[in-house]
């Protein structure tokens, strides 16, 4: 009998340690796990009152809107993959502040599409949103009236960003020589931007439609006496361009003009001697640019005009005095702004189930497929770890929601176990 008690008894203390091994391993699971928002666009409310947040489900046809999410931001949630900015008032700007540690975390992606004779829009982009993104931008697409007014900010906005290390524009094109003082042009400021080395050594990449100036590059950079690494890609068909290379011995650097196809020109300053493999994968980056950048992470549209703007915004200083001594704006057409709700890649929301009660879905892993890996020039900043993808921003349930799946996991193993 006694055996028998000692053998039920040894049993359970199996069983207990089998448990709160399984409860610590649970716990330590869910604790490392780290979150992303998904795909977010920041719109008017349907009633015309406020701010709401459009999500794409996936597997739905149209958008879901939510209220902006109130309260701070878990600790888990890293980063994001895209938000969309087509609406400002008062509770998006604290919303943009309490979310602001995400665009610190890793390099961001900002696009502008406001136009450029929206002036209470600029202010707010002046006041409320380049001071929350301008520290960690490394990616920068707008064009040159947008530049025009960015510049208003600071003559120098562009050297401000000190992680800024590419550019997509319309209408932009290095201008010598190279300044960005007041009473430089903006494309004088590009210029003196791109010449401009940055502390780890990469190449800076610019990616542009226009070409007008290339003879002044060309004679800045064979009467240069410092090196400057930079990769530009010129997306035009023009017969007069004509393949050519330079080389400055005083700085070890060669110029090189050449042809990809038909639209396509590349022109690189590098060293005359340089490591193939990793220029190759610079001039790759270069080329792959492209304003819409879709599968980058970390990417801000901020895409709202005047008729955008809500209540609680302070039209009295609106922001800094325009450059008397920057020249006149060029007129241009604008591409209307997109749809509120953007469609979401598929494969980036496989594996996902959905709560029948909450604005929360359960945290999936990501797959391992190549469209959803860091850019390159990224990954360094993504550290080998488990990303999860979080499609709606309802902070307070966040941290219900991972203890309540915990809790279901080991229900589920428990129920294997017996």
């Amino acid at each position: 009998m006694s055996d028998n008690t000692s053998d039920e008894d040894q049993q359970q203390q199996m069983e207990e340690i089998h448990f709160d091994r399984l409860d610590a391993l649970v716990d330590v699971h869910f604790k490392s796990r780290e979150w992303l928002l998904s795909w977010v666009c920041i719109r008017r409310a349907t009633d015309g009152n406020g701010a709401q947040i459009g999500v794409k489900r996936s597997g739905k046809r149209f958008c879901e809107l939510v209220p902006i999410p109130q309260g701070p931001l878990p600790s888990k949630v890293i980063g994001f993959e895209f938000i969309q900015i087509c609406y400002i008032g008062q509770t998006v700007i604290e919303f943009l502040q309490r979310i602001r540690r995400l665009f610190d975390f890793s390099g961001t992606d900002v696009t502008i599409c406001t136009s450029d004779n929206q002036s209470r829009c600029w202010g707010i982009i002046w006041q409320n949103i380049w001071p929350l993104v301008n520290g960690n931008i490394c990616c920068l697409s707008l064009d040159f009236s947008q530049f025009d007014h960015l510049r208003q900010i600071s003559p120098t906005v562009l050297r401000d960003c000190a992680k800024l290390r590419s550019i997509g524009s319309s209408g932009l094109f290095p201008e010598f020589p190279a300044e960005d003082n007041a009473g430089a042009s903006s494309d004088q400021a590009v210029a003196k931007w791109l010449i401009t080395p940055r502390g780890d050594g990469l190449p800076k990449m610019l990616r542009c439609d226009f070409w007008e100036g290339m003879e002044g590059l060309k004679g800045s950079f064979v009467n240069a006496s410092e090196p400057a690494n930079f990769i530009i890609s010129i997306w035009i068909d023009d017969a007069e361009l004509v393949p050519s290379e330079l080389t400055n011995n005083w700085t070890g650097e060669r110029l090189t003009l050449r042809r990809l196809n038909e639209d396509n020109w590349l022109l690189v300053r590098c060293p005359i001697v340089r490591e193939e493999d990793k220029w190759t994968k610079w001039e790759k980056e270069t080329i792959e640019l492209d304003w819409d950048y879709q599968q980058e992470w970390n990417r801000i549209d901020i895409d709202f005009n005047d008729t955008d703007i809500g209540d609680g915004i302070v039209d009295e200083n609106e922001g800094p005095k325009p450059l008397s001594v920057l020249p006149p704006r060029r007129t241009q057409n604008v591409q209307e702004a997109q749809d509120a709700c953007l469609p979401v890649h598929a494969q980036q929301f496989l594996f996902k189930q959905k709560f029948a009660q909450n604005l929360l879905l359960p945290p999936r892993r990501i797959p391992p497929l190549p469209l959803l890996a860091p850019p390159p020039h990224r990954q360094a900043s993504f550290p080998r770890a488990q990303y999860y993808q979080l499609e709606v921003l309802n902070f307070e349930q966040v941290q219900q929601q991972m203890e309540k799946r915990a809790n279901e996991i080991k229900g589920q193993e428990l129920h294997l176990v017996n």
